[in-house]
């Protein structure tokens, strides 16, 4: 039960990133972490951290956890667990493999697909879960035709790229 619980906390910390994108600003500190704070019934509000750059497709995405703040005392690879069999066989949301994070996050990394990576890391105390997706594919339209293909019964993938 308390897995499923962390699955629906990830869940919504990513519907709120996704909210941000979708309202084409940048959400505030004190403007998303009681929704955050409130759906997880966590004791003290999550960092939240958009890093803005200047590039035409493709986003970096990124949520400090503080493992100690979390109801159950979680590790960074126990969270990274949860995310993966959540998301294993998914279409559209794939995770990067603990441990092996590359040394940089490219922004542009997933340009051009409908597609997000997820990767996890950190140690006992702190976890950083960073989504990379396209602004203009996951972010918005993707998104659109994603919801679009299961509203109507379609295959969930269908006009999708996800290469």
């Amino acid at each position: 039960m308390e897995k499923y619980l962390w699955i629906g906390f990830i869940g919504a910390v990513l519907a709120l990133l996704f909210a941000v994108i979708q309202r084409n600003k940048v959400m505030s500190y004190s403007e998303g972490s009681p929704e955050m704070q409130k759906i997880a019934g966590l004791d003290y509000p999550p960092a939240f951290l958009p890093v803005l750059g200047d590039v035409y497709k493709g986003m970096c995405t990124t949520v400090m956890l503080h493992n100690t703040h979390l109801g159950k005392h979680l590790e960074a690879e126990e969270i990274y667990d949860l995310l993966a069999f959540h998301y294993s066989g998914g279409p559209v949301v794939k995770t990067a493999p603990f441990g092996e994070a590359p040394a940089r996050l490219y922004t542009s990394q997933m340009a051009g697909t409908d597609g997000l990576l997820l990767t996890a890391t950190g140690h006992q105390d702190q976890t950083l879960i960073t989504a990379q997706f396209d602004n203009l594919g996951k972010g918005a339209s993707g998104a659109a035709v994603q919801n679009m293909n299961l509203m109507l019964g379609f295959e969930e993938t269908a006009g999708l790229n996800l290469a």
